[in-house]
C-alpha cells in the first residue's frame, strides 16, 4: 500500500488542477502507527474548499460485541453529528438496519466532507445492476458514496438535504431526482466495459508532481482535471475490488460508482415501470 502521504500529494496535486470534488472508493480503516506523520500530512491535505469524500461499509453482526473504544465511540459521534441524513419515507421501500459499520479513521473521518457506503449488492445471477443510495445504521440514514458524492457535486452538504421518498418510489435530494425499484435499489444505465471512463495511473501523477517540482513538464498537467469529479480506486486483481455486471464477470468498483455518480447527477436513468 501507498503512504498515506502519498495520498496527502495526490490531493493536493488535484486541488492544484481546480478538481470539482475527489472521492476515495477504498476504506482507510486503520490509521499508520508505524508512520503518523504520514496521516497526519494526509489529513492536512483535506483542508480548503474542495470537497474530498470517504469510503464506509456497513455490515451485520452476529451475538456480542465489544465495548467500543474511545476512537469508535468519537467516530460514531462525528459519523451522526455530520453525515446522517434527514429523509421523509412515504414510499413502501422499507431499508434493513445494519447493525456494524467500518468507518475511516478518527483523523480522516473528522476532516472528511462527506462519506458514503460502498456495500456491493449482487443479483441472484451474480452481475450487480443495481445500488441503494440509502442506508439504515442505528437509527439514522446514511447515503451510498455515490449518491454523497453526486450531492458535493451539486453543491450540498449533508446537514442541508432534506430527503423525499414518494408513494412512486422516486427518491428527492436537493435537486436530484433518483427513480427505485421495489427494493430501493436504483437501476444502473452502464455506458460500456471496463474503461468507459478515463483512467490515469497514480505512478504517472506521482511522477508529474516530481516533473513539477522540478520545473519540468509533467506526463499529466494538473489542469486535466479542472472541473471534474475524480474518483480514485484500485483496480489490480490482489486488492479485491473487481465486481460482476452485464458486461464482464471482472469490473472495478470504482468505475461502477463513477458509474452510479454520472447516473445521478444527469439524470440518466433506467426506469422500471412497475
Amino acid at each position: 500500500p501507498w503512504p498515506r502521504e502519498i495520498f496527502g500529494a495526490l490531493v493536493e496535486y488535484l486541488k492544484r488542477g481546480n478538481a470539482q470534488i475527489i472521492v476515495f472508493d477504498m476504506i482507510f480503516a486503520e490509521p499508520d502507527v508505524m508512520n503518523p506523520a504520514s496521516d497526519a500530512a494526509f489529513a492536512r491535505s483535506l483542508e480548503g474548499e474542495t470537497p474530498v469524500l470517504f469510503s464506509l461499509v456497513f455490515r451485520e453482526t452476529d451475538g456480542e460485541s465489544m465495548a467500543p473504544s474511545y476512537e469508535a465511540l468519537m467516530q460514531g459521534e462525528i459519523l451522526k453529528d455530520r453525515f446522517s441524513l434527514s429523509v421523509f419515507n412515504e414510499s413502501p421501500v422499507s431499508f434493513g438496519e445494519y447493525s456494524s459499520v467500518t468507518l475511516p479513521y478518527l483523523s480522516i473521518l473528522a476532516s472528511a466532507s462527506g462519506v458514503g457506503s460502498i456495500n456491493y449488492v449482487a443479483d441472484p445471477d451474480g452481475p450487480s445492476r443495481g445500488v441503494y443510495p440509502l442506508f439504515l445504521y442505528n437509527g439514522a440514514y446514511y447515503p451510498s458514496l455515490s449518491l454523497a458524492s453526486a450531492l458535493a457535486a451539486c453543491g450540498y452538504r449533508p446537514e442541508d438535504v432534506e430527503i423525499t421518498l414518494d408513494n412512486d418510489r422516486t427518491l428527492h435530494a436537493g435537486g436530484l431526482e433518483i427513480p427505485l425499484l421495489p427494493d430501493g435499489r436504483m437501476s444502473i444505465k452502464w455506458h460500456g466495459p471496463y474503461g468507459t471512463y478515463q483512467y490515469y495511473r497514480i505512478g504517472d501523477i506521482i511522477e508529474s508532481m516530481l516533473a513539477l517540482s522540478r520545473d519540468e513538464t509533467p506526463r499529466i498537467d494538473p489542469q486535466t482535471f479542472s472541473g471534474k469529479i475524480v474518483v480514485v480506486g484500485t483496480t489490480a486483481v490482489s486488492l479485491f475490488d473487481l465486481r460482476a455486471m452485464p458486461f464482464s464477470p471482472v469490473y472495478p468498483g470504482v468505475e461502477l460508482n463513477a458509474t452510479a455518480i454520472d447516473n445521478i447527477i444527469n439524470n440518466d436513468f433506467i426506469r422500471h415501470t412497475s
